[in-house]
């Protein structure tokens, strides 16, 4: 599965080289839910974008991921549910981010990009 590619999103499931993981989403998630997932330690962000394959970040690379690409284009669970503009973010792209699976030893962070 490693040329596996996003069709659509939101995704339904999320996979590795290894194939379809048991994982579920569990909850969509706004700026104070990310940065207090970041006080308790690393996040395992996905990075989901249709046409191309997931985009797991290294677990080292995930503060600044959030600081300089996700935090300022992190659209609001409320504002996802009521309707968002793409020209309110830097660049006009955006993310929609939800916790993924239970009980992980390093939490996953689903960040659908919206462009």
């Amino acid at each position: 599965m490693p040329d596996r590619v996003t069709m659509q999103i939101p995704v339904v499931e999320l996979w590795d080289e290894s194939g379809a993981l048991p994982l579920m989403r569990q909850r969509h998630l706004g700026h104070s839910d990310i940065a207090a997932l970041l006080r308790q330690g690393p996040i395992r962000f996905v990075v989901v974008n249709c046409g191309e394959r997931l985009d797991w970040i290294p677990l080292q690379d995930c503060y600044d991921l959030w600081k300089h690409e996700v935090q300022p284009r992190l659209v609001e669970p409320d504002a996802f549910s009521s309707g968002f503009r793409l020209e309110n973010f830097p660049g006009g792209y955006c993310y929609v981010a939800s916790e993924w699976g239970e009980d992980e030893p390093v939490p996953i962070v689903v960040l659908e990009m919206y462009h």
